[in-house]
């Protein structure tokens, strides 16, 4: 079962190598929905992976 301890330990692990990401409003989201809602900005996490694509 996971626990509070466990989520610490994790954090702990992952210190210097995850960055904490920001958080921002949708208008668009907030007012379809009828509430206010946040996007978790996890593209801006530090992956270290890059593909290139064509079009």
């Amino acid at each position: 079962m996971i626990n509070l301890d466990l989520i610490k330990q994790a954090s702990e692990r992952i210190a210097g190598h995850a960055i904490r990401t920001p958080m921002a409003t949708s208008a668009a989201l907030s007012e379809r929905i009828g509430t206010e809602v946040y996007l978790k900005l996890e593209h801006y996490q530090l992956t270290g992976s890059f593909k290139l694509r064509g079009a």
